[in-house]
């Protein structure tokens, strides 16, 4: 599957096979699929029965999270979150102890300002004290800390502003990066977390337009936020490293205007069709893999510009809802093996898209399918990205036991391959405010695939949730 990071998750990591000294370079290309668990960071509202309503254009669900409605004293929220994982694939470890508190405070000036600050720490003690893992991915997991959404909100005649640290989400389908080529995310634990805790915001400036049930927006990125990939040696690093084969420290782009990030988009809604189209041009999220010349075989993760044009669409039809994206990135690189490319790496144009049928049935029993297919357009010979992907889901989720559990289960298989991933797990809202989380992960196929070269890293895990 390749390159298809910007459609089912960060898809574009690669297998490096170790080869003999002097050999010219890996023998195999991964594809990478990802689902995480259904739920952005913050929830669409429900439509009767259960199923996700379309979000009208100005449908703005962060600004209402936010609490940005009126003038008045400082509103706070945010979560304190703990999960424990113990990988009992392969070699048995903890290979998780994450301990994540954010809060942020947000309001509105009597001058109608509106205004958001916020923060987010984790430490995790499994990377802080044990011998298992290189020093180099100790240093890198075993504590961060950012600034949040933090941001302001102001109007200047008809345009809506807001400027800062923003999370900006252009997609539409479940559980997919598909269309949402703006944010950048934490990868560092592979497809499995919630998106409310994998994606980053940006530090941008946003400008929005409303004019009945047509909506612009513009966003521009000055100094862009990339994905997060962690380092070799790592659980879920998007390299499997033999020996031989050297990883250098990631290159990313200078900070200056020449690099940074922009687009546009414009949304319609008529008779129930919530339709977009949008643009963006930035530096790609997430790294490819030059090769680099000198002893042995090595490798850096590198990020170059590409121009992504894409469409969605939404709508309601009552017992169902359907979705769809497209996207066709102009200027992808890939990775190849063919010796006469001085770094290893190909430019060739893409075609990803996405469907999707939502059932809402009876006790919050929902049903979701997808489809979605991949598409090289122009592939040389070399490169390991297969010409053509498909790629199949099924999440199923239910509280029709107790209205407080709600078991889910999500099933994601390469057609035509034999990987697989299976993630399952039950949550429990024993109090307000409170939840248990109880899950295991599992991953199949050969050892060649996307998800069977995993198949050491399936586990259980338990979380607990405070949100605020």
């Amino acid at each position: 599957m390749g390159r298809m990071q910007h459609a089912l998750l960060p898809l574009a990591l690669s297998c490096l096979v170790a080869s003999p000294a002097g050999a010219e370079g890996p023998a195999t290309r991964d594809a990478l699929f990802g689902l995480p668990p259904a739920g952005a960071a913050e929830p669409a509202p429900a439509a009767v029965g259960g199923a996700p309503a379309v979000i009208p254009p100005g449908g703005d669900e962060s600004r209402v999270a936010a609490g940005l409605g009126g003038a008045g004293g400082p509103k706070l929220s945010g979560f304190l979150h703990s999960q424990l994982a113990y990988t009992y694939g392969g070699t048995g470890h903890w290979s998780l102890f994450q301990n994540m508190a954010q809060v942020s405070a947000s309001g509105r000036t009597e001058g109608g300002i509106g205004w958001k600050v916020g923060a987010r720490a984790q430490v995790d003690p499994v990377y802080a004290g044990n011998d298992y893992y290189p020093g180099e991915v100790r240093d890198n997991q075993k504590h961060d800390a950012w600034v949040w959404e933090s941001y302001l909100d102001f109007a200047t005649g008809p345009v809506e502003w807001r400027v800062g640290r923003q999370q900006i989400v252009w997609g539409e389908v479940v559980a997919f990066y598909f269309a949402d080529v703006v944010s950048a995310f934490d990868q560092r634990q592979f497809i499995l977390p919630d998106f409310e805790l994998s994606r980053l915001p940006q530090w941008a400036a946003r400008a929005e337009w409303f004019q009945g049930d047509f909506h612009a927006e513009a966003v521009w990125v000055p100094v862009m936020t990339y994905d997060e990939i962690g380092k070799p040696g790592a659980d879920f690093y998007p390299f499997q490293v033999g020996p031989g084969v050297r990883i250098l420290d990631e290159r990313f782009p200078d900070d200056d205007l020449g690099h940074s990030g922009y687009g546009l988009r414009a949304n319609y809604l008529t008779d129930g069709w919530d339709t977009s189209l949008f643009f963006w041009s930035s530096p790609d999220r997430f790294p490819v893999f030059e090769r680099v010349s000198g002893p042995g075989l090595a490798y850096r993760p590198i990020h170059e510009r590409i121009h992504q044009y894409g469409g969605t669409v939404a709508k309601d039809l009552g017992p169902f809802v359907v979705k769809g994206e497209a996207i066709y990135t102009r200027g992808q690189l890939y990775e190849t093996s063919d010796p006469a490319d001085s770094n290893g790496l190909l430019r060739s144009d893409a075609l990803d898209w996405i469907a999707s049928v939502e059932f809402a049935f009876e006790h919050e029993t929902r049903l979701n399918l997808q489809y979605i297919q991949a598409r090289v357009l122009d592939r040389r010979p070399g490169v390991f990205q297969d010409a053509l992907t498909n790629v199949a889901t099924v999440l199923l989720s239910t509280k029709a036991f107790h209205p407080k559990v709600e078991p889910e289960l999500l099933y994601a298989t390469a057609l035509g391959d034999t990987d697989w991933n299976l993630q399952a797990r039950v949550t429990w809202e024993f109090q307000p405010n409170w939840s248990l989380v109880g899950g295991v992960d599992v991953f199949g196929g050969g050892s060649g695939g996307y998800f069977g070269r995993f198949e050491d890293q399936d586990r259980v895990y338990g979380e607990v949730w405070y949100r605020f």
